[in-house]
This record gives structure tokens, C-alpha cells and sequence, in this order.
């Protein structure tokens, strides 16, 4: 009777912590067969896994995104690779100053290195990479963006819209204003009616495998 009595008294007091320590001890040896959890309520509640669903948002890997292929007009460029031709030169600038006027990183300086370098949304930090890869001084046109040119409009990302946009002055004609969409290409593509080519001169845009770049292509 002792016995039992004891137990009643020292089972609902210790079970918290008997529970975390048994918790731990899964996700421990979860790990060797490459699982990592982030909350041990999430063992627990998941309880036996056996079909896992991820995205490609970087959740289970480093989050380390680049600019693979560049598509404008009818050309396919794929940075710093001889097997494609290099970005128009006549198109380079545009696509940078809509990748700098159209971001939400920032720079930031690398406590290792001391350079400054990008931070925030992984795909944006990617866009910045690839204008760095492009001998642009990001950090520069960051801080001159604000002075050149006056916002007009800047909606953020929105997982209904599926698209951020960015409206604002260009440097040297005050009264002209730009308007950039960035985001999913089925909403985007729909959206256009004219694409720059290859020259940087505004064309009408098809969607047709036979001349620009279509949905079933990307």
C-alpha cells in the first residue's frame, strides 16, 4: 500500500519531465537517420511519421538560392557559363536597376570578412549575388536608390497576390513612372503585353513556344 501511495504522489509531479526527457532521447536519435526537429512538441504531436511534404522554400536546406538562366526576348543567358551567350549589354542595365528597385534585402558587413553582403528573403539575397557576379556595386546603388529616384507605390509580397510591386520616379525624367511586378510567372506572364528584346527595345509579347517564352516553358 506504501508503494502504490508513493507512486500516486510522484507520477502526475514528474511526468512533465519525464515526458521531455523521453522526447529528447527520440529526437537524439532521430538525428542519425537525418531528421532534425525544431520543437519537441512537434514529435509528440506528429507522432508516427510516415509521409513527409516539403516545398522549395529552404525549410530543410540552407536557403541558398542563385540566378541559374536569365530569359529575355528570344535569348537564354546563364550567368557566368561559356555554354551561353553573356547578357545583352544593351539589356544588363535595365535588368539590374528592376532588381535594385524592386528588392527588400539589404546589405549588411560580414563580421568574418568585413564586405559588406546581402541579408533577407533568400531569393532576394540570390538577386544581389547575381548583380555582385555582375561586377555591380550593390551596396552603392542601394544607398543611391532613394536619392535618384522617389517611391511612388511599393506593395509587399502577398501570398493571395503571389507578386510584390514597386512603382517610383526614373532618375532624370521626373515625370515618368515606372511600375515593377515581381513575383509566381503564371500571374506575371498573363499580366504582359510588350517584352524588351534583346536590345532593350519594347516588342510585343507572345506567348508562343515559337517566339518568346511561354508558360509550358518555365
Amino acid at each position: 500500500m506504501t508503494a502504490i501511495t508513493l507512486l500516486m504522489v510522484c507520477v502526475p509531479e514528474g511526468m512533465p519531465l519525464a515526458v521531455s526527457i523521453a522526447l529528447a532521447f527520440s529526437v537524439d536519435r532521430m538525428k542519425e537517420d537525418g531528421l532534425l526537429l525544431k520543437e519537441l512538441g512537434a514529435l509528440e504531436t506528429a507522432g508516427s511519421l510516415q509521409t513527409i511534404f516539403t516545398g522549395k522554400t529552404g525549410t530543410l536546406t540552407q536557403a541558398d538560392f542563385k540566378v541559374e538562366n536569365v530569359f529575355y526576348g528570344t535569348q537564354t543567358a546563364k550567368p557566368l557559363s561559356a555554354d551561353h551567350p553573356d547578357i545583352s549589354e544593351a539589356a544588363l542595365p535595365t535588368i539590374k536597376d528592376l532588381i535594385i528597385m524592386n528588392t527588400s534585402a539589404r546589405m549588411e558587413i560580414n563580421d568574418k570578412t568585413n564586405e559588406f553582403v546581402p541579408r533577407g528573403n533568400p531569393i532576394e539575397v540570390a538577386f544581389l549575388n547575381f548583380l555582385t557576379l555582375n561586377e555591380e556595386n550593390v551596396q552603392t546603388r542601394l544607398s543611391m536608390k532613394a536619392e535618384n529616384s522617389e517611391n511612388k507605390l511599393f506593395i509587399p509580397f502577398d501570398p493571395a497576390r503571389r507578386r510584390m510591386t514597386v512603382a517610383y520616379t526614373i532618375d532624370g525624367y521626373p515625370d515618368t513612372v515606372r511600375l515593377v511586378v515581381k513575383g509566381a510567372s503564371d500571374i506575371i506572364l498573363p499580366l504582359c503585353t510588350h517584352v524588351l528584346d534583346e536590345e532593350n527595345n519594347q516588342v510585343p509579347f507572345v506567348q508562343d513556344d515559337n517566339d518568346y517564352l511561354s508558360l509550358e516553358q518555365l
